[in-house]
């Protein structure tokens, strides 16, 4: 009986026998990947045909047919990667490596040899480390915790160095500089779009696998220059001055959203029910409307448009987390992002602190959002009109030009789902809730207990 036949009874007897159990999984990992990868090949070549005859669509006809998949996502090319269409004269029948010299990971003595070498390694990156500090022979505890924490430091980085290898992000080992870099991204990024547009009008086998190994080597190449690019202070600063510049052209449209919500919103708002505000006349003899009211109230966070971001700066990191985000309009999310945007460049520059670095992290998220929505809201106006002059597509005229989205699909009618263009004349300006008591950032239970332990150990 073959091995795979004693794996497979292995697999009903599992139990009984732990080693064989893992080799099963492992075999039925491996089975899993293949049924996958062979589904996804057999829909590609049904679809748009065989190796050698796989019509790929044109860029230059984006309304024709074909394989629309660019490089290792189509499975025909990915498979195409290794040719092994060429014979080199090796035997083809069930021939194999004579297993006499191998051994059982217990029995040999591979695994005593690697710990040994990692014992070894080990001590001489500790000897570095106490040789570059001029630690002397009479070494108290607080140097040896000083070297192990350097060790267990030292370990981390060689680890996230292996992890990004793999992931395709090691740093280059060359110094290149900004300049070359940015040249060198272009001049690829320019390479590979012109092989993508030939791979599309190519039919020819080998020259697609030709020009499947370039764009490889290619893509390489760009993530090397990119990764030498990210690590340059020309390039740092160049995204510290998109980020200046991009908060200097939302900043007018954003404080605007929020003069918008404040003349909706009275100052004292957390101090009322929505069943006061609905009964509530605001200071232009007005109520509000219920979807305001309830918005205002369900959506917690927009209430601290009324809060003074001197006291949400001091506020425990869990306060705010805690806030409800669902279903904000780009309007509100522009309010929040100009009311919160001073102190979040506090809490940026404290992120190393812990409670800091939390209300940092909430606010970037908030942010991400923001110009996600932003930039969808944008790209649609662009190519259908300001919200004035929106032109819909018609349902009886499909053939028509117009936008065809329908409900908040189009973010111009998501943003109107409430309607803040109405004046009920509550304060306009920067007038908040007064803070009877100031928050403050309160330790969590992680850090009393931190806390005691250091004076314990003091």
């Amino acid at each position: 009986m073959n091995t795979l036949g004693i794996w497979l009874i292995g697999g009903q007897k599992k139990k009984s026998n732990p080693s064989i159990e893992k080799k099963w999984q492992w075999y039925q990992s491996l089975r899993s990947k293949f049924k996958e990868m062979l589904d996804a090949y057999s829909i590609c070549v049904e679809k748009y045909g065989p190796p050698g005859n796989h019509l790929y669509a044109k860029r230059s006809d984006p309304g024709g047919g074909g394989c629309p998949l660019l490089g290792n996502q189509c499975p025909l090319k990915a498979d195409a990667n290794m040719d092994y269409n060429e014979d080199y004269g090796y035997t083809k029948e069930a021939e194999y490596e004579s297993g006499s010299g191998i051994k059982s990971p217990r029995s040999s003595s591979c695994s005593q040899h690697i710990a040994s070498e990692a014992k070894t390694s080990e001590t001489e990156t500790i000897d570095g480390f106490r040789s570059r500090l001029h630690l002397d022979a009479n070494e108290t505890e607080v140097d040896k915790k000083v070297l192990r924490e350097l060790l267990h430091s030292h370990k981390r980085i060689k680890n996230l160095e292996k992890q990004l290898t793999l992931a395709g992000l090691s740093l280059p080992k060359e110094n290149i500089s900004y300049s070359v870099a940015k040249a060198r991204v272009s001049e690829l990024t320019e390479e590979l779009q012109k092989i993508a547009l030939s791979m599309g009008n190519t039919n020819d086998t080998k020259e697609l696998a030709e020009q499947e190994r370039n764009f490889g080597k290619l893509s390489e190449e760009l993530d090397k220059y990119n990764n030498a690019l990210m690590l340059t202070k020309e390039w740092a600063q160049e995204q510290k001055d998109k980020e200046y510049q991009w908060e200097i052209n939302v900043s007018k449209a954003n404080y605007k959203a929020l003069q918008k919500i404040w003349r909706h919103m009275p100052v004292h708002i957390r101090n009322m029910s929505e069943t006061t505000l609905a009964s509530y006349a605001t200071p232009n003899g007005k109520v509000l409307p219920i979807a305001i009211i309830k918005k205002f109230k369900r959506t917690n966070i927009l209430m601290i448009l009324r809060i003074d971001p001197a006291d949400i700066e001091l506020m425990h990191p869990s306060s705010l987390e805690a806030m409800r985000t669902t279903g904000l309009t780009l309007t509100e999310r522009r309010a929040l992002h100009e009311h919160l945007k001073g102190i979040a460049t506090k809490w940026k520059e404290m992120k190393n602190d812990k409670l800091c670095g939390r209300k940092w992290m909430w606010h970037a998220s908030l942010k991400s959002k923001f110009k996600d929505m932003l930039e969808k809201y944008d790209k649609h106006v662009e190519t259908y009109g300001p919200s004035e002059n929106h032109p819909y597509r018609k349902r009886n005229d499909p053939s028509g030009t117009g936008c065809a989205l329908l409900g908040n699909q189009c973010p111009i009618k998501a943003d109107q789902t409430i309607n803040y263009n109405d004046d009920y004349r509550f304060p306009d300006h920067e007038e908040y809730e007064k803070q009877s008591v100031a928050k403050s950032n309160l330790p969590t239970m992680d850090e009393l207990e931190k806390r005691k332990r250091e004076n314990e150990f003091y």
